[in-house]
Order: C-alpha cells, then structure tokens, then sequence
C-alpha cells in the first residue's frame, strides 16, 4: 500500500510518501475519504425518527445504516418494513428540502412481522 505525498500533473508523476515516483500516462485516483455524518456510539447513522434527516441539513438516510429512535426512546429493529416506511418519508422530506413541494411526511414507527407458530400456522404481530 502506498501513501500518495503528491501528483505532477506536468511531469504526468506521482509521489508516495516513501520518495518512490511513478510516471503516468492517465491515473485514476480517490483520495481517502469519508462520510461527514454523525455517527451513534455503535457505528450507525443518526437521523431525526420523523424525516430520516441527518444532523446535515439536505442529507439524508434509511434502512439498516440508520440508528431511528422510537417514541419509547428505544431503536427501532433492522427490519425491511422499517426501510420501506423510511424511504417513503426521506423521499418525501428530500423532496420538500429541495423545494418541490411543501408536504411532509413522517415515519410512523410502525411495523409488523409474520412469526410461525407451527402446525402450518402463523400469527401477525404488529406495533
């Protein structure tokens, strides 16, 4: 792994840190790089639980990167339902925050799963 100290668009060279040089005919290059959202104590996204906005005003997230507080002040599970509810509501917000409408629309929190209970039977549980 070589760390990049600079780049001679001239000269067509690049120079890593170890003084080593490399020419070039067209170089392709990403810098290092990293999302500037907040993150939770465990490595998630935190986002408002009504806009799915992060603490960037115009940026927002959904699904399973997402930590989404419920009115009990617990997360919400990483379950699809959850993914789908918060996508309708950050498109809707995306689309307010750019100014193509003027609805908004929250997450409601609420979810459903199928569990099975044997004997080719199952139950819905929702909240």
């Amino acid at each position: 792994e070589h760390s990049v100290a600079r780049v001679d668009s001239e000269r067509r060279r690049i120079e890593f840190a170890d003084g080593t040089t490399v020419d070039f005919d067209l170089l392709v290059f990403v810098p290092p790089h990293e999302p500037a959202v907040t993150l939770d104590g465990s490595g998630w996204i935190t986002v408002d639980a009504s806009t799915m906005q992060t603490a960037h005003p115009g940026i927002f997230a959904i699904g399973d990167t997402t930590t989404v507080t419920s009115p009990s002040g617990r997360p919400l599970p990483k379950a699809a339902i959850f993914a789908k509810n918060g996508a309708a509501a950050a498109t809707e917000n995306v689309l307010r925050y750019l100014g193509r409408t003027d609805h908004a629309k929250s997450l409601s929190g609420n979810g459903y799963c199928y569990i099975d209970t044997g004997s080719h039977s199952s139950a819905q549980g929702k909240g």
